[in-house]
């Protein structure tokens, strides 16, 4: 895409860091489906049901801070080079968000 000098745009980050932060982000949903029982029926049942609650919280915030930052970075890259919005990774930020909201809702503990 070209600025007001006619200049062609170029992405802040190279081509691969969005691609390997949406990779990761992808890794870290599967390590959230595995800590999910931390926060659901039996976890909140168990005696340290606050350690648990924590320790998920820590692990979504950091998946959400992976997903958003990708996100950043590949709608930068797509407004500088033209290419399509990228909605998987879009995707796999709303998914974060709906499940910190049903974590802070109690919704995982039902």
């Amino acid at each position: 895409m070209e600025n007001s000098t006619g200049n062609i745009e170029k992405s802040s980050f190279p081509h691969w860091v969005g691609n390997a932060l949406t990779a990761l982000g992808g890794l870290f949903f599967f390590f959230l489906c595995m800590l999910f029982p931390l926060v659901g029926r039996s976890g909140v049942d168990a005696p340290h049901a606050s350690k648990n609650f924590s320790t998920f919280l820590s692990v979504l915030l950091v998946a959400l801070g992976i997903a958003g930052f990708a996100l950043y970075v590949k709608q930068n890259e797509s407004r500088a080079q033209n290419k399509p919005y990228p909605y998987v990774t879009a995707t796999m930020t709303g998914v974060y968000v709906v499940m910190l909201m049903c974590l802070l809702l109690g919704l995982f503990a039902k």
